[in-house]
């Protein structure tokens, strides 16, 4: 894919290696002669109280947790063109991207206002070679006619989801019966951890339900798409979505009315059990969660089943420093450990996960009892951990390793790594990032990730 472009009155000529094509037998993209399977999700523009006013900085954490947390590689910019420093990050970083024109649900558009956009925004980023496709509309019956598009640009896919009266003109040939682009779907709200704290586990995807609920039914769907399958021939599977994100709409159970709660993480970007599901079955570094919610004051005494993700070759879970037993995280189960009648007592939980030689270990406090914090015996280093995470406070960085980009302080600063000077947010400035804080003041739950 060949450009053009000008820069202070010079003209620049470059060449992107890039070239793509879908074989619509497997509906599989084929980059550079292979074939890539697609794991990916869309993403809102926005973040609590600046809207669309979202500055790069903020941008680019975003996409970083996209990723290399997720390690998502394929992206919907749902549902329109998003800020440029978006494409960029995509170029760099390897993932496919559907822009979508801004045409959505059961609504009139104008013709030339739609021409209009459409035009503009493939004239502004047809540049890219991340962008494979350009998407006419989503759940819609007046998406933009597709002859536009290729007037403007031949080479890429025209796409189009959910069109109610099947015309995006003759040039749409890939649609959501090719890729589904919002597999998934729950409104999950984060904090609800389990049926202890909110019995909810509706039968609509549009209502509300706790994280517990969320991850067991996505876990299921994962398992049932890749029956039969191996990892290195998974199935595409593209999420809704990478967060919540404001909506017109006030759905049933949420107790934030005109939010869409469908994110691997909430509207500040701390994360969801889903997040650590996801993570477990894509992520290339080694990890381990465990979830949290029985490990906690109100179950002393009683035999609950702990639930951990992992994509190590095994993981212990230990009970105060004694083992409570080893598994294997196995691809046909989602890689979902569930470690059977764990006795909840006062003092510590430790899962390890050993992969390649190599062990990541989650330490976490507690609970409390009436005779104290519940960390006796516990070394002053586990009781203030360096790299810790509190409840799922911290943004979970490809967990047990060192990070390739700078950690956030609390104070907004930040610590300086190896590759700090091409850092695309170096020099960048703002509130500290929700996603890097090590703990919560108080806080009985507190995970120490250790390499």
């Amino acid at each position: 894919m060949a450009g053009v472009g000008v820069c202070e009155g010079q003209v620049q000529r470059y060449q992107a290696p890039a070239t793509h094509r879908i074989e619509k037998t497997i509906n599989r993209p084929i980059l550079n002669g292979k074939k890539v399977l697609i794991h990916g999700s869309n993403r809102h523009q926005e973040y609590p109280r600046l809207g669309d006013a979202t500055p790069k900085w903020l941008h680019l954490l975003d996409m970083r947790d996209f990723r290399q947390n997720l390690n998502h590689n394929f992206m919907r910019t749902a549902h329109y063109p998003q800020d440029p420093a978006i494409y960029d990050f995509c170029d760099r970083n390897g993932i496919i991207v559907i822009e979508e024109a801004p045409n959505i649900k059961r609504q009139k558009f104008s013709d030339e206002v739609q021409e209009q956009q459409l035009r503009e925004m493939i004239r502004r980023d047809r540049n890219h070679p991340s962008i494979f496709f350009w998407s006419m509309g989503n759940e819609t019956d007046d998406a933009v006619d597709s002859k536009f598009a290729v007037e403007e640009d031949s080479t890429r896919i025209i796409h189009g989801r959910e069109i109610y009266n099947d015309f995006g003109g003759k040039y749409m040939t890939h649609t959501s019966k090719n890729l589904a682009l919002e597999s998934l779907l729950r409104c999950t709200i984060r904090g609800w951890c389990n049926a202890d704290m909110r019995n909810l586990e509706p039968s609509s995807v549009q209502q509300a339900g706790h994280e517990t609920w969320q991850h067991d039914r996505n876990a299921r769907e994962i398992i049932k798409r890749n029956e039969g399958r191996t990892p290195d021939d998974r199935a595409n599977i593209n999420t809704w979505l990478y967060e919540d994100h404001g909506a017109d709409r006030e759905y049933a159970n949420s107790p934030l009315k005109h939010v869409n709660p469908k994110g691997f993480v909430d509207c500040w970007r701390t994360p969801k059990y889903f997040y650590y599901l996801w993570q477990a079955v894509y992520a290339d570094k080694p990890m381990v969660f465990v979830h949290p919610h029985f490990w906690r004051s109100q179950y002393l005494g009683q035999k609950k089943e702990i639930v951990v993700n992992s994509n190590c070759d095994e993981v212990e879970l230990k009970v105060n420093g004694r083992s409570a037993g080893t598994l294997q995280p196995r691809f046909e189960q989602a890689n979902v450990l569930r470690f059977k009648d764990i006795p909840i007592v006062q003092g510590v939980l430790t899962v390890e996960g050993r992969k390649s030689g190599r062990t990541v270990t989650v330490v976490m406090a507690g609970p409390r009892g009436d005779s104290g914090s519940g960390l006796a015996g516990v070394s002053e280093a586990e009781r203030c951990p360096q790299i810790g995470v509190a409840g799922r406070g911290l943004h979970p960085q490809s967990v047990g390793e060192s990070q390739s980009h700078p950690q956030r302080r609390r104070d907004g600063g930040r610590r300086s790594t190896k590759d700090d000077g091409d850092d695309p947010l170096r020099g960048c400035r703002g509130p500290a990032d929700p996603r890097a804080r090590h703990e919560v003041p108080g806080s009985t739950r507190r995970q120490r990730v250790v390499a």
